[in-house]
């Protein structure tokens, strides 16, 4: 009786330490996983931020261009 009360124990005891383990380990993967996506969002907001600039640039170049066109016109 004593050994079967000491074996069930002891199975419940490594039940428990290897549930333990399992989340220690999914909650290292976890922040593993945050970490990355995290930096993929930095990396997409910086490559927006490069893009929209892009695009404003050609804004202001066609802008001026245009301007440019106008008063030629005017003066002509």
């Amino acid at each position: 009786m004593i050994g079967g009360t000491l074996i069930l124990l002891a199975a419940i005891t490594r039940k428990a330490l290897s549930d333990d383990a399992t989340l220690l380990r999914l909650d290292r993967e976890l922040l593993a996983e945050h970490t990355r996506v995290d930096r993929q969002r930095a990396e997409d907001r910086e490559t927006e931020a490069d893009r929209v600039e892009r695009i404003e640039t050609d804004i202001r170049a066609m802008r001026d261009l245009m301007f440019e066109a106008f008063q030629r016109g005017r003066t002509d």
